[in-house]
């Protein structure tokens, strides 16, 4: 009876010391998460993986900027129509801020997976671009899309042949 209880105490004792060591590894990897993206992180096949959240928030602000890669907003009338408002009309532009922001929001047990995932599981996180723009002026395009799209309906003829 007495070895069973040492290797119980030994087993308990084990399992108490890993479990304490993971918690620490995971703050730790929790910690480094606050200051810096972790790996893997694009946007765009733009890496961020490593840079710092304002570097990498000014990386992406410069990058959409200067590489024209957001033109317009595109509206799909539903009737095969593809209708577009430049973004140059709205003053719309990538918000780096916004968009490094989604990487750091995620809560509770999701959050410890997604840091697994992003040190070891060495898949892509694509993040896609958060964009700013003038509501006011958002709000005058798409009155000007809804006359062009909103059309008057029409009377129809309806005929009978033979009675029917």
């Amino acid at each position: 009876m007495i070895k069973t209880h040492k290797n119980f105490s030994a087993f308990i004792f084990v399992l108490v010391q890993s479990t304490f060591a993971t918690a620490c590894g995971v703050a730790a990897l929790a910690v480094v998460s606050q200051n810096t993206v972790p790996p893997f992180v694009y946007s765009d096949e733009m890496p961020l993986g490593g840079m710092s959240y304002e570097a990498a928030a000014e990386k992406l602000e410069m990058e959409y900027a200067g590489a024209g890669k957001l033109t317009s907003l595109k509206i799909d009338a539903g009737s095969g129509e593809i209708y577009e408002i430049p973004f140059s009309a709205i003053d719309a532009a990538v918000d780096g801020n916004a968009t490094v922001k989604s990487i750091k929001e995620a809560e509770g047990i999701k959050n410890i997976l997604n840091l697994f995932n992003a040190y070891f599981g060495r898949s892509k996180l694509m993040v896609g671009p958060a964009v700013r723009f003038n509501e006011g002026k958002l709000r005058r395009e798409v009155a000007k899309l809804a006359q062009k799209v909103d059309v008057a309906p029409s009377d129809a003829e309806i005929r009978y042949r033979d009675g029917i």
